[in-house]
């Protein structure tokens, strides 16, 4: 069966031609976003056949310091349509709203955080365009989320790339895959503000899921179509499990309060926070998403004060020691003799919907 390639050839021009990116980087990309798998041999043909070279090294270029210019619009560049065969500037060069412009070519991290104001509505925006896989980019890009000056601009509209583009999607482009998620849930953890210019509805109904005291509330919300199309099905992932471990802390202070030393107290709010607690982990759980094991340690002592007789959470047992009820280390997993079954898991699905 032959390959799509067509469908594919505008981003691989893009990741390979523009951006540099190794033909195992570029095969990579496209297997985890799109499921398309090829041989690297197959890789290297289409580049012969559509001669695709990568623009010319700027290793040697001197940045200089961020300029302001004439230009009041940003450069945009269409990432659906590859340019033609003369070679263009990447979209690394840059022109902004405000009219400051960045430098062309590589830049240290170091250096860039000097050059960009502290508050800029693009700094975020700028790391991740200019983004190296050398480390340094993800240790400076989370010491400047973590002061908390650009958390109302994380979820705007960017002006680098095409409108309607947001940062958790140039992400998906720039950031090697096992750096996406710990960037991603930096950012979904500093979330303060709907959109700034962004009227877009995605944006606005993330920021009430990661506001929102309610689970039910919070899967209504995000099975929304829109936040899928426009941040991507794993960054929905990464926001239903802060919003989970959030929403369960808070259940576990409801539920210390009516612990007294005989144990959970068998009244019915206590009763009711439980079963709340369970929906969450088994929402979790179905979903693949592991929180900290402290969580499935309190699931334990709640399943005998919902009723529901049901074997423990798979990965409650995947850390070194099994728990009793009171989150006591008791045997080892091998010993284990509480299980997942089907009829315990038909009994969950029928309580909980």
């Amino acid at each position: 069966m032959s390959k799509d390639w067509k469908s594919h050839k505008a981003e691989f021009f893009q990741l390979y031609t523009v951006e540099g990116r190794t033909l195992q980087d570029v095969k990579g990309i496209l297997e985890d976003r799109h499921g398309f798998i090829a041989s690297t041999r197959a890789y290297r043909m289409r580049v012969d056949e559509w001669g695709l070279r990568k623009y010319k090294s700027t290793k040697n270029h001197v940045p200089q310091k961020m300029r302001k210019t004439d230009h009041a619009k940003p450069h945009i560049v269409d990432l659906t349509t590859p340019p033609p065969d003369v070679v263009h500037p990447s979209y690394t060069d840059i022109d902004f709203p405000d009219g400051t412009s960045i430098p062309e070519g590589p830049i240290k991290a170091s250096e860039l955080r000097s050059l960009v104001p502290g508050n800029w509505p693009y700094t975020l925006e700028v790391f991740l365009i200019k983004w190296q896989d050398d480390g340094e980019y993800l240790k400076t890009i989370l010491d400047v989320i973590a002061t908390g000056q650009h958390s109302e601009f994380i979820l705007r509209r960017t002006v680098a790339i095409q409108p309607g583009n947001n940062l958790f999607r140039i992400l998906q482009y720039k950031v090697a895959i096992h750096d996406q998620a710990v960037l991603s849930k930096a950012l979904l953890n500093s979330v303060s503000f709907p959109g700034w210019n962004n009227n877009a509805i995605w944006s606005n109904e993330l920021f009430v899921a990661l506001r929102t005291n309610e689970w039910k509330d919070t899967r209504r919300i995000m099975r929304n179509p829109e936040i899928h199309r426009a941040i991507g099905s794993k960054v929905v992932d990464y926001a239903l499990g802060i919003i989970g471990a959030r929403l369960l802390d808070g259940y576990k202070i409801r539920l210390q309060v009516h612990d007294d030393f005989f144990g959970l107290i068998h009244d019915k709010p206590t009763i009711v926070d439980a079963r709340a607690y369970l929906d969450i982990m088994y929402d979790l759980e179905r979903k693949g998403l592991t929180v900290d094991p402290v969580y499935y340690r309190l699931s334990l002592r709640l399943l005998p004060l919902t009723g529901l007789h049901l074997p423990s959470f798979g990965a409650a047992f995947q850390y070194e020691h099994q728990v009793d009820l009171h989150g006591q280390p008791k045997g080892t997993l091998a010993q284990n003799p509480m299980r997942k079954s089907p009829t315990a898991w038909q009994e969950v699905e029928r309580v909980f919907t």
